[in-house]
């Protein structure tokens, strides 16, 4: 009788839970997804791994009377990201189902904090990526995301050379001109410019919310900071992303061919309800999901002043 209980609460409440843990992790603004590229892989994908290739250049124009010339492609810089999986869940007990009726409403709020709790998490891990590039983020080519020495591939006619994604000081006028201008300038390991002319995406601490907006809102006409009448450059250009979970002083900018990845394995969510042996019963809370970068090219970062 007693487990026959049990059973008809989880019964009742299952379909309830699965739905109020996705109310819940909508409730945290995914970020995450918002300044990396997302894809689903298969359940059975542990990691996913990336060869990078150099493109064959420009085309050679036909001359039948010559032999003709083959550019290869040449393997640059991979690298293997694997997935991570993350648990949780809630639980009530017999005791508790017999002793109040509330119950039901008790583990309804359980499953959104689960949820909402999963969504945090997410949102750590991908700042994380964020906050660590200058630093410990080391990528294919052995130095991190953001770094003045990103070297060229070993079959690179380049080789020997480095190319730097780093921009010192804080976010200025004079500084995000020099940003967009370094990210536009970027090659590939053929030393061609690739990135052509796009609205970049300038991601940036809370604590530089308030500059952000006077240099790049629609309505700040005149240039910002001066007492003349120069037009504001930086207008129309930007996307902002204010994102509270960045390093204070950090920004970056992304142009929308960056390789900055987040991979989900498994989605969020609630297993169906399991009885123990012990009269308790659960809903466990999964999700499975990697963040990284398969190249560090189509970004910029500043740690500030």
């Amino acid at each position: 009788m007693s487990l026959l209980r049990l059973e008809q609460f989880a019964n009742i409440y299952d379909a309830s839970v699965a739905e109020v843990f996705q109310v819940g992790f909508a409730s945290v603004k995914d970020f995450a997804s918002e300044v990396m590229h997302q894809e689903d892989l298969d359940s059975s994908e542990l990691s996913v791994k990336s060869r990078q290739y150099a493109g064959p250049g420009a085309w050679n124009q036909r001359d039948d009377a010559l032999p003709p010339l083959f550019d290869n492609m040449f393997e640059s810089y991979g690298v293997e990201l694997t997935s991570e999986e993350y648990k949780n869940w809630i639980q009530v007990t017999l005791r508790m189902v017999e002793k109040d009726k509330m119950q039901g409403r008790d583990i309804l709020n359980q499953a959104r904090e689960l949820g909402k709790g999963a969504a945090l998490k997410r949102q750590q891990v991908a700042a994380a990526l964020f906050n660590d590039s200058f630093t410990s983020d080391v990528g294919g080519d052995g130095v991190s995301l953001i770094n003045a020495s990103h070297p060229y591939a070993t079959k690179s006619p380049e080789f020997g050379g480095v190319q730097s994604n780093v921009i010192t000081g804080a976010l200025t006028d004079a500084t995000l001109a020099t940003a967009r201008t370094t990210i536009m300038a970027q090659v590939d390991e053929r030393g061609e410019r690739f990135l052509d002319e796009e609205t970049l995406e300038l991601v940036v601490s809370d604590s530089l919310a308030d500059a952000a907006m006077r240099l790049v809102d629609t309505r700040a006409t005149d240039r910002p900071n001066t007492a003349n009448r120069d037009i504001n450059v930086h207008v129309g250009r930007y996307n902002l992303k204010v994102w509270n979970r960045l390093t204070s002083g950090y920004w970056f900018l992304q142009h929308p061919e960056h390789k900055i990845m987040i991979y989900d394995r498994v989605k969020p969510g609630v297993s169906e309800p399991i009885i123990t042996d012990t009269h308790v019963l659960k809903w466990a809370g999964r999700a499975s999901w990697v963040c990284g970068f398969h190249g560090w090219r189509g970004i910029v970062g500043s740690a500030g002043a």
